[in-house]
């Protein structure tokens, strides 16, 4: 059996294409590649740090005040009591490392208080999460 050389040429010639294909294949997975990254980092980053902040004062409750928590649920360590009397100054971000680790609340009933302001002037480095059943929302004052 002969094989003529327009044959071999043609040979050549298609496996030159199937690499330049595959070349252009394995660049534009490449290119998908760091597309798909640089769009999870920013997703992930954007939405965890896409929060507002807003003032409330704790309801009045039967025992007076009410617990500032490790975590977003009544489970988590009370860290911290705030009372009618005390301004807050709480985050509505889902996501809040603090206490040493990351917690989430997927409910949204849970906020992060940032800062207390007492009636007398002072303020505390009391921080935690709040259940935003028992805070009634004020307007936000310069303190």
């Amino acid at each position: 059996m002969q094989v003529s050389s327009t044959g071999i040429f043609a040979a050549k010639w298609t496996s030159k294409i199937d690499d330049d294909v595959m070349n252009q294949t394995r660049q534009s997975i490449a290119i998908m590649r760091v597309i798909f990254v640089v769009l999870v980092a920013f997703f992930c980053t954007h939405t965890a740090h896409a929060t507002s902040s807003w003032c409330g004062v704790p309801d009045r409750t039967p025992d007076g005040f009410v617990n500032l928590r490790s975590g977003p649920a009544h489970y988590y360590s009370i860290v911290g009591r705030v009372v009618q009397s005390d301004s807050l100054l709480l985050d509505t971000g889902s996501c809040r490392t603090a206490f040493g680790s990351e917690h989430c609340d997927e409910s949204g009933k849970w906020s992060f208080v940032e800062q207390v302001h007492a009636k007398d002037g002072t303020h505390s480095l009391q921080t935690g999460w709040i259940n935003t059943r028992y805070v009634r929302q004020i307007g936000c004052i310069n303190q």
